[in-house]
């Protein structure tokens, strides 16, 4: 999928979750959850120092908005301590600027998940240290494998039931790891499908609906993304 399209899928694949597990809304849950659905949609292809992300999410500008309105969010959650609000500011910095293809992308964002994990062991935050060692190590791995991978989404699974106990939100291990599984699910659509078990089982698994960058894959994935929003919206207000 393109990054706009796994966006897309990701907030729908977020509210469903957010829905089932019934999680209460709150100006915290909103924010929080929000920032949570938002990074964990698009997380795994940090691995494509090319991808979509910049160029087909949304415009620049509204891309600093939201940006802006999520770090609010998570400051007045997260940012009980200096050194955490520290690497959140950085972190939400760079993520605005590594939707840029840039040269010296992958260094920065190794840079920022390195103090990310010095910061994570000092104030004890597994989920800090958990970003910060995934900012780390993806940029520089191989398109659609670690990333892309069972292996991840327990990682990302670890990192958000961290964040659930540690600041008491309600069902968000679910969240984040259902909406970054959702991420695997649409690539497994596309020709190229997903290695979910690599290394052990070096086998794309999937169906070949999409053709990134083509226009009757993007025909196809505006129609699942549409069908799936539909649905979505008359299970919730019916």
């Amino acid at each position: 999928m393109t990054g706009k399209g796994h966006l897309w899928f990701g907030v729908n694949t977020g509210i469903a979750t957010a829905v089932i597990t019934k999680i209460p809304l709150t100006p915290i849950t909103i924010g929080a959850g929000l920032a949570l659905v938002v990074v964990s949609s698009l997380a795994a292809d940090l691995d494509e120092p090319s991808s979509k992300l910049g160029r087909t999410i949304i415009k620049p500008g509204l891309v600093k908005i939201v940006l802006i309105l999520i770090t609010i969010s998570i400051l007045f959650l997260f940012g009980k301590s200096l050194s955490t609000s520290i690497v959140i500011i950085c972190g939400v910095l760079l993520f605005s600027y590594s939707l840029k293809d840039n040269p010296i992308r992958n260094v920065g964002l190794t840079i920022v998940g390195t103090i990310a994990v010095l910061f994570g062991i000092w104030d004890a935050l597994v989920w800090l240290m958990g970003i910060g060692s995934f900012l780390m190590i993806a940029p520089w791995t191989k398109h659609r494998t670690v990333t892309h991978t069972i292996w991840a989404v327990v990682f990302w699974y670890v990192i958000c039931l961290d964040i659930q106990n540690r600041y008491m939100l309600p069902c968000f291990s679910w969240l984040g790891t259902i909406t970054y599984a959702s991420h695997l699910v649409g690539d497994s659509l596309t020709k190229a499908k997903v290695k979910w078990l690599w290394p052990i089982l070096n086998i794309p698994i999937g169906i070949s609906l999409i053709r990134v960058g083509s226009n009757k894959g993007d025909i196809i994935e505006h129609v699942i993304n549409c069908t799936f929003t539909i649905v979505l919206g008359i299970i919730i207000f019916k």
